[in-house]
Protein backbone atom coordinates (compact mmCIF):
# COMPACT_ATOMS: atom_id res chain seq x y z
CA UNK A 1 0.00 0.00 0.00
CA UNK A 2 2.67 2.33 1.01
CA UNK A 3 4.61 2.51 -2.74
CA UNK A 4 1.49 3.12 -4.58
CA UNK A 5 1.87 6.86 -3.80
CA UNK A 6 5.66 6.79 -4.87
CA UNK A 7 4.68 6.68 -8.43
CA UNK A 8 2.81 9.98 -8.77
CA UNK A 9 5.49 11.88 -6.36
CA UNK A 10 8.41 10.40 -8.86
CA UNK A 11 6.52 11.33 -11.65
CA UNK A 12 6.32 14.93 -10.54
CA UNK A 13 9.57 15.10 -10.01
CA UNK A 14 10.67 13.72 -13.31
CA UNK A 15 8.55 16.33 -14.88
CA UNK A 16 9.89 19.18 -13.60
CA UNK A 17 13.52 18.07 -14.06
CA UNK A 18 12.68 17.60 -17.67
CA UNK A 19 11.48 21.08 -17.60
CA UNK A 20 14.70 22.06 -15.71
CA UNK A 21 12.58 23.49 -13.51
CA UNK A 22 13.98 24.57 -10.19
CA UNK A 23 12.06 23.14 -6.89
CA UNK A 24 14.28 24.42 -4.40
CA UNK A 25 11.96 27.17 -3.46
CA UNK A 26 9.19 25.22 -2.15
CA UNK A 27 12.23 21.84 -0.42
CA UNK A 28 12.49 24.04 2.39
CA UNK A 29 8.73 23.85 2.41
CA UNK A 30 8.84 19.85 2.05
CA UNK A 31 11.68 19.31 4.50
CA UNK A 32 9.67 21.33 7.05
CA UNK A 33 6.84 19.23 6.44
CA UNK A 34 9.22 15.46 6.08
CA UNK A 35 11.41 16.75 9.65
CA UNK A 36 7.23 16.96 11.08
CA UNK A 37 6.44 13.69 9.61
CA UNK A 38 9.33 11.58 11.11
CA UNK A 39 8.84 13.35 14.43
CA UNK A 40 5.43 11.98 14.19
CA UNK A 41 6.74 8.55 13.72
CA UNK A 42 8.75 8.48 17.00
CA UNK A 43 5.77 10.23 19.15
CA UNK A 44 3.28 7.81 17.90
CA UNK A 45 5.85 4.73 18.50
CA UNK A 46 6.10 3.89 14.85
CA UNK A 47 3.69 4.98 11.99
CA UNK A 48 4.55 1.83 9.86
CA UNK A 49 3.22 -0.27 6.78
CA UNK A 50 3.61 -3.43 8.94
CA UNK A 51 6.43 -4.38 5.86
CA UNK A 52 9.13 -6.32 7.32
CA UNK A 53 11.41 -6.44 4.13
CA UNK A 54 12.28 -3.91 1.00
CA UNK A 55 11.73 -1.34 3.59
CA UNK A 56 11.74 2.24 2.07
CA UNK A 57 10.63 5.89 3.06
CA UNK A 58 7.40 4.89 1.74
CA UNK A 59 6.77 2.26 4.06
CA UNK A 60 4.60 4.45 6.47
CA UNK A 61 1.04 3.34 7.52
CA UNK A 62 -0.80 3.38 11.16
CA UNK A 63 1.14 0.54 12.66
CA UNK A 64 3.27 0.97 15.29
CA UNK A 65 6.76 -0.44 16.11
CA UNK A 66 7.29 -3.97 17.79
CA UNK A 67 7.16 -3.57 21.69
CA UNK A 68 10.73 -4.52 23.24
CA UNK A 69 11.32 -8.42 24.63
CA UNK A 70 10.09 -9.05 27.79
CA UNK A 71 13.74 -10.86 27.99
CA UNK A 72 14.69 -6.57 27.37
CA UNK A 73 11.98 -5.13 29.92
CA UNK A 74 13.79 -6.87 32.65
CA UNK A 75 17.10 -6.09 31.72
CA UNK A 76 16.10 -2.28 31.46
CA UNK A 77 14.38 -2.32 34.52
CA UNK A 78 17.42 -3.48 36.54
CA UNK A 79 19.70 -0.24 35.27
CA UNK A 80 15.84 1.73 36.14
CA UNK A 81 15.36 2.45 32.33
CA UNK A 82 12.36 3.77 30.68
CA UNK A 83 10.75 0.19 30.06
CA UNK A 84 6.99 1.98 29.07
CA UNK A 85 8.38 3.18 25.69
CA UNK A 86 10.00 1.62 22.81
CA UNK A 87 14.23 0.97 22.38
CA UNK A 88 14.12 4.49 19.93
CA UNK A 89 12.43 6.79 22.38
CA UNK A 90 14.81 5.65 25.22
CA UNK A 91 17.02 8.67 25.25
CA UNK A 92 16.31 10.21 22.28
CA UNK A 93 20.08 10.13 20.71
CA UNK A 94 18.51 8.57 17.06
CA UNK A 95 15.95 11.20 16.72
CA UNK A 96 18.38 13.95 17.46
CA UNK A 97 21.26 12.79 14.96
CA UNK A 98 18.34 12.57 11.95
CA UNK A 99 19.50 15.81 9.35
CA UNK A 100 17.29 16.67 6.32
CA UNK A 101 19.35 18.92 3.95
CA UNK A 102 18.58 19.81 -0.24
CA UNK A 103 20.91 17.69 -2.43
CA UNK A 104 19.81 19.36 -5.11
CA UNK A 105 17.41 21.73 -6.89
CA UNK A 106 15.25 18.74 -6.88
CA UNK A 107 16.74 16.26 -4.24
CA UNK A 108 16.25 16.40 -0.09
CA UNK A 109 18.59 14.16 1.52
CA UNK A 110 17.74 12.34 5.20
CA UNK A 111 20.95 11.30 7.16
CA UNK A 112 21.63 9.58 10.55
CA UNK A 113 25.23 9.21 11.93
CA UNK A 114 24.18 7.14 14.70
CA UNK A 115 26.34 4.05 13.82
CA UNK A 116 22.67 1.79 14.76
CA UNK A 117 20.48 3.34 12.61
CA UNK A 118 20.58 1.56 10.13
CA UNK A 119 19.45 -1.89 12.01
CA UNK A 120 17.25 0.09 13.95
CA UNK A 121 15.59 1.18 10.67
CA UNK A 122 15.46 -2.46 8.37
CA UNK A 123 16.10 -4.82 11.32
CA UNK A 124 19.00 -7.14 11.43
CA UNK A 125 21.16 -9.77 13.79
CA UNK A 126 23.58 -8.48 15.77
CA UNK A 127 26.69 -11.08 16.09
CA UNK A 128 28.16 -10.73 19.87
CA UNK A 129 31.50 -12.98 19.80
CA UNK A 130 32.72 -15.16 22.15
CA UNK A 131 34.79 -13.40 25.49
CA UNK A 132 36.58 -14.03 28.06
CA UNK A 133 38.18 -11.72 30.80
CA UNK A 134 38.50 -11.68 35.23
CA UNK A 135 36.64 -10.64 37.37
CA UNK A 136 37.69 -8.78 40.59
CA UNK A 137 34.88 -9.23 43.71
CA UNK A 138 34.97 -8.28 47.03
CA UNK A 139 33.11 -9.85 49.95
CA UNK A 140 31.73 -6.99 52.62
CA UNK A 141 29.26 -7.73 55.38
CA UNK A 142 29.54 -10.03 58.47
CA UNK A 143 28.62 -13.40 60.28
CA UNK A 144 26.01 -11.55 62.06
CA UNK A 145 24.28 -9.31 58.89
CA UNK A 146 25.66 -11.76 56.26
CA UNK A 147 28.04 -11.18 52.98
CA UNK A 148 27.36 -9.78 49.99
CA UNK A 149 29.60 -9.94 46.93
CA UNK A 150 30.29 -6.82 44.92
CA UNK A 151 32.29 -5.90 42.27
CA UNK A 152 36.32 -4.42 43.16
CA UNK A 153 38.20 -1.73 42.20
CA UNK A 154 41.62 -2.13 41.11
CA UNK A 155 43.04 -1.51 44.33
CA UNK A 156 41.13 -2.69 46.33
CA UNK A 157 43.53 -5.27 48.80
CA UNK A 158 41.11 -8.00 49.37
CA UNK A 159 39.57 -8.86 46.43
CA UNK A 160 39.87 -12.12 44.57
CA UNK A 161 40.54 -12.67 41.36
CA UNK A 162 37.80 -14.91 39.08
CA UNK A 163 37.99 -16.06 35.25
CA UNK A 164 35.01 -15.93 33.40
CA UNK A 165 33.80 -16.48 29.97
CA UNK A 166 30.53 -16.04 27.72
CA UNK A 167 30.19 -17.89 24.97
CA UNK A 168 28.68 -16.67 21.15
CA UNK A 169 25.21 -15.22 21.28
CA UNK A 170 23.12 -13.30 18.25
CA UNK A 171 20.88 -10.51 19.12
CA UNK A 172 17.87 -10.67 16.26
CA UNK A 173 16.34 -6.61 16.05
CA UNK A 174 13.14 -6.41 14.29
CA UNK A 175 12.82 -3.35 12.02
CA UNK A 176 11.40 -0.24 13.84
CA UNK A 177 10.98 2.07 10.30
CA UNK A 178 11.28 5.55 11.51
CA UNK A 179 11.86 7.51 8.31
CA UNK A 180 9.06 7.21 6.68
CA UNK A 181 6.31 8.74 5.22
CA UNK A 182 2.54 7.43 5.39
CA UNK A 183 0.25 7.90 2.31
CA UNK A 184 -1.61 11.25 3.65
CA UNK A 185 2.23 12.20 4.11
CA UNK A 186 3.31 11.82 0.70
CA UNK A 187 -0.06 13.28 -0.52
CA UNK A 188 0.21 16.30 1.21
CA UNK A 189 3.82 16.60 -0.33
CA UNK A 190 2.61 16.44 -3.51
CA UNK A 191 -0.17 19.07 -2.74
CA UNK A 192 2.39 21.44 -1.67
CA UNK A 193 4.53 20.99 -4.82
CA UNK A 194 1.57 20.87 -7.18
CA UNK A 195 0.70 24.79 -5.69
CA UNK A 196 4.22 25.67 -6.60
CA UNK A 197 3.97 24.08 -10.15
CA UNK A 198 0.83 25.60 -10.84
CA UNK A 199 0.75 29.59 -9.79
CA UNK A 200 -2.57 30.84 -7.70
CA UNK A 201 -3.86 32.83 -10.48
CA UNK A 202 -3.73 29.92 -12.95
CA UNK A 203 -5.70 27.46 -11.02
Amino acid sequence: MANIFQAPLEDIIRGLQSKSRDLSPVLIKVMALVHDDIEANFKDYGRTSGETSNITIFSGGDIQWKGLAESTKKAYAKKKYDTEHATLWRTGHLRGSIGIQRLSNWQVMITSNMPYSAIHQYGGIIHHPESSGTLKLRKIGNKKVGYKIRFAKGSHKRATTHPFKKGAYDVVMPPRPYITLTPQDVTEIINLISLYIVPQGNR
